[in-house]
This record gives C-alpha cells, sequence and structure tokens, in this order.
C-alpha cells in the first residue's frame, strides 16, 4: 500500500491564502500597521511579514511610510 504524494505547492498556496486572509481581517479598523505588529500576530519571522506586506502594498491595499528602519510602517487604504 503506498502513501499518497502530498502536492507541497497546493498545501504552501492554500496556507499563504489563509494567512493573507487572517492579515486582512487584522487590518480592519486599523489606520496603520507595523511590520513587528504583523510579526507577532501571524506568528512568522520579519521577512515573512515584510513578504505579506509588501504584496498588500502591491495590491493597493497599503501605503510604505519610511524606507528602513524602526519608523516604518504601512498606511492601511
Amino acid at each position: 500500500m503506498s502513501v499518497p504524494k502530498r502536492d507541497i505547492t497546493k498545501e504552501a498556496k492554500e496556507k499563504h491564502a489563509e494567512m493573507m486572509k487572517k492579515l486582512e481581517e487584522f487590518l480592519i479598523g486599523k489606520s496603520e500597521v507595523a511590520n513587528d505588529e504583523v510579526q507577532n500576530f501571524l506568528g512568522i519571522s520579519d521577512a515573512s511579514a515584510e513578504r505579506y506586506l509588501d504584496e498588500l502594498e502591491s495590491q493597493g491595499k497599503l501605503t510604505q511610510i519610511g524606507k528602513t528602519g524602526s519608523k516604518t510602517h504601512y498606511q492601511i487604504k
């Protein structure tokens, strides 16, 4: 009896979509958010939080204020 092959790409896409949905729900009612808030809320790394925020920015849902450092945050549209 063989073990069914896992579709890791599909699982990763589903996990990504789930995390994006959680993040978008987290942002409801907020005017701005910082990377560390996203890290703490989703339990992810700095780099992962930055990727999620960059994705929302590319979708036109956020505007990044500042380039780097602790004062950088995202304004929610």
